[in-house]
């Protein structure tokens, strides 16, 4: 089989590979940045006498976080599901309310309570020789006002907006839970040392507690914008204008198409039948699952009068919506490594037992196997042990992570790629 030129302008797959390393350079150097500069995790943060939570505390409700799946019903730091609130945009909200409340009547230096309370979050009163943060009083009240709030929410006997009935029973996880959220809405409104905003440019905004949209984020938010509507629009342009970019009429050859009775089916297309009916079911999984939780969105109490929040939960099902999508376009896979390995190999496997049991053996069973990890994998967890990833850049110990369910299944069926294409 000779190999044909390109119908277009091989300067498209250069432009492509020097996009490719420009972008990745780029990445490469925002991740050196923002390892460079995380936000402290201190090793404990004191009102007074008191200490109100640890580094490992922050750590563990991390991990409860993580182990629940509530990134599957709120967010953090606008990174999750909307269903529920955006815990750290909620923690802040209702610590300013608190300490407003608390600061009413009772001036400071001639600042009104919310002056004083902006002024007071916007304070980084974290002291890097000691390793620790320092909170005034009122502010130790409003963080147990917090953990109150979320036993109320997590601990409820009954269903609402969404949230499972009695989500997290252990009062140990909820305080480790509210210390994780309490040091992300400190990140959110402190100041970063010789700077007026904060760890993360004041977000999320909120005008009681002083954090608005600073410029630079709108400034690079309309840059972006312009360059991908923008350089999607030149790109077009040249591609269409010019007959050495695109397409030349007089050296395209016509797309010609054979009728189905001439085109022979091979062994190896017959044994991917049952992976293109797979993949079709867990389509429709998907789809189900899609408009279950898009109608939690329009009901969170329930479906139709129905309460199915106890048997099929938001957040479950948002999680498994993911996992479909990802396991349906995964077995479409497995199809093309094997047709693309023909057509490359020019290699046809002759018996068609060899070719099932092939298919078998690498395909179907680790197909099993990454479904049932995804039904163990959410309920574990990893303490905080091991180095940084970026050590001679990271000024705060690792944060750990739960297992990625993604992560694991694709390294795995990569593995199982590189087999079946070697087989012969």
């Amino acid at each position: 089989m000779t190999r044909g030129n390109m119908p277009i302008s091989s300067r498209w797959f250069q432009g492509a590979m020097l996009t490719y390393l420009f972008g990745f350079t780029v990445l490469g150097m925002l991740a050196y940045l923002v390892y460079r500069d995380q936000p402290p995790i201190p090793a404990k943060t004191v009102a007074g006498k008191n200490v109100l939570f640890t580094r490992d505390d922050i750590f563990g409700g991390m991990n409860v976080f993580q182990r629940y799946a509530l990134m599957e019903y709120g967010s953090v730091y606008g990174h999750g599901a909307y269903l529920g609130p955006d815990f750290t945009a909620e923690y802040l909200h209702n610590s300013a309310e608190f300490l407003v409340k608390g600061y009413a009547g009772a001036p400071a230096g001639g600042l009104s309570a919310r002056e004083r309370v902006v002024a007071e979050l916007h304070k980084n009163t974290y002291n890097p020789s000691e390793d620790s943060l320092v909170w005034s009083g009122p502010r130790e009240a409003a963080h147990k006002m917090m953990e109150e709030h979320y036993r109320a929410l997590f601990f409820a006997k009954q269903t609402r907006g969404g949230a499972q009935a009695e989500w997290i029973t252990n009062p140990d996880d909820i305080r480790k839970l509210t210390a994780f959220f309490a040091w992300t809405a400190w990140t959110a409104a402190a100041d970063r040392p010789g700077k007026s905003y904060s760890y993360t440019n004041n977000w999320p905004p909120d005008p009681l507690a002083g954090n608005f949209i600073t410029a630079d984020a709108i400034t690079w938010s309309v840059i972006s914008i312009i360059g991908l509507l923008g350089g999607t629009g030149l790109i077009l342009y040249f591609f269409g204008r010019y007959d050495w970019l695109g397409w030349s009429d007089a050296e395209t050859q016509p797309v010609r198409f054979r009728p189905v009775e001439q085109v022979a089916v091979t062994p190896a297309q017959r044994a991917i039948v049952w992976f293109l009916f797979v993949s079709s079911l867990l389509f429709v999984l998907q789809t189900l699952t899609g408009g279950l939780i898009a109608h939690y969105r329009a009901e969170p109490e329930g479906f139709f009068g129905i309460d199915f929040s106890a048997i099929l939960p938001f957040n479950i099902m948002r999680t498994w919506h993911v996992q479909l999508a990802i396991f349906g376009s995964r077995r479409l896979t497995c199809p093309f490594v094997f047709t693309s390995s023909q057509l490359h190999s020019g290699y046809l496997p002759v018996n068609d037992d060899c070719t099932f049991l092939n298919v078998s053996r690498f395909f179907c069973r680790p197909l099993i196997w990454s479904c049932i990890s995804v039904i163990e994998e959410p309920n574990s967890a990893i303490e905080p042990t091991g180095p940084p990833i970026f050590a001679p850049f990271s000024n705060s110990p690792p944060i750990p992570k739960a297992p990625t369910m993604t992560a694991i299944i694709t390294a795995r069926e990569n593995f199982i790629f590189v087999i079946t294409t070697s087989l012969k």
